[in-house]
């Protein structure tokens, strides 16, 4: 399954690979300037296990940067992508609500 949010502040996308074992992220902040992205993939487990996984990274002007986090086996549940880009010049540019998917058991 396949998530993203496009608004003022620019694009981010999440999805569930094939197997269930990971979930790959995407941000491209609308800024002009090199950024640094600070953010998580929350994974809710149906299990009731929840993780909170650390992702982030720095783009240059106008750049998508991406990632992944991988899965133990587990039954399914869903991510959520959540971060803040932060420019040089100051400016934050924050993931919007909503760019959660779900990921099958495996």
């Amino acid at each position: 399954m396949y998530s993203s949010a496009t608004g003022p502040g620019g694009r981010a996308s999440i999805v569930a690979s094939d197997t269930g074992r990971s979930v790959y992220w995407s941000v491209k902040p609308a800024t002009a300037w090199p950024y640094n992205f600070k953010g998580i993939v929350k994974l809710r487990y149906h299990s009731g296990f929840k993780r909170d996984a650390p992702i982030g990274g720095m783009g240059a002007l106008g750049s998508t940067i991406s990632g992944g986090v991988t899965m133990n086996k587990n039954n399914g549940g869903y991510a959520t992508l959540t971060g803040t880009a932060y420019t040089l010049n100051k400016f934050r540019f924050s993931v919007l609500p909503g760019v959660t998917t779900s990921f099958r058991p495996n």
